[in-house]
């Protein structure tokens, strides 16, 4: 009983492990330009201070992936606008006791804050990405995976419309191609084969 115990407590904890690291992965796709986001930002320096530190007034329009920011989206802040106040900090050159600030140019400003807005967002939609996952884990449903990443790959291509397209492309494999794959007795073979291997070193690790 102990040992069936331990078995499941330790698939629960590489399903834990498993989405954890999927969430991250999400995570780190989700602040590269044009696959995580699309966006356009407008900057005006209110005050420049002599530590080098800069006030500036920023405005965003940002677009952002469906299947990389679904809590977004869920609480309408996929598409988004906002004019907010940052802080610019300096970067300088030289060396020893003489250092410089490098001037700043406006598409760096831009860029600067586009990402706080990206990376705000990123950090909030980690759990919601997590638990998703997770229930993909536990239910056995990977097939899944195949809507999710169509929709990610999708985004860059066609932006929302993309995403949707990609989801399409992986439900109509899920529902037409894959059941024809699962019927191939290589395939059935190869999957059973797998399948038993990992209960092997699930079964070594028990024991142990």
């Amino acid at each position: 009983m102990r040992t069936i115990e331990k078995r499941q407590i330790m698939l629960f904890g590489k399903k834990i492990v498993i989405a954890l690291g999927i969430s991250l992965f999400f995570a780190l796709l989700a602040i590269f330009a044009q696959l995580g986001y699309f966006g356009t930002a407008h900057t005006e320096v209110r005050e420049r201070q002599p530590s080098g530190y800069w006030l500036v007034d920023a405005s965003c329009n940002i677009s952002y992936n469906p299947f990389l920011y679904a809590f977004s989206w869920s609480t309408g802040r996929g598409q988004f606008s906002d004019d907010f106040l940052m802080v610019s900090a300096p970067t300088y050159v030289g060396g020893g006791d003489i250092r410089y600030p490098v001037w700043r140019k406006p598409a760096d400003l831009e860029e600067e804050a586009i990402l706080l807005l990206v990376l705000r967002e990123t950090f909030i939609n980690i759990p919601f990405n997590f638990v998703a996952i997770l229930a993909i884990e536990l239910t056995k449903t990977h097939d899944l995976y195949f809507c999710l990443l169509g929709g990610i790959v999708g985004f860059p291509i066609g932006k929302v419309v993309g995403s949707i397209v990609g989801f399409s492309v992986g439900a109509l494999l899920i529902l037409f191609v894959l059941p024809r794959l699962k019927k191939n007795p290589h395939v059935v073979d190869l999957w059973n084969w797998l399948l038993e291997r990992e209960k092997n070193k699930s079964d070594v690790h028990v024991t142990d």
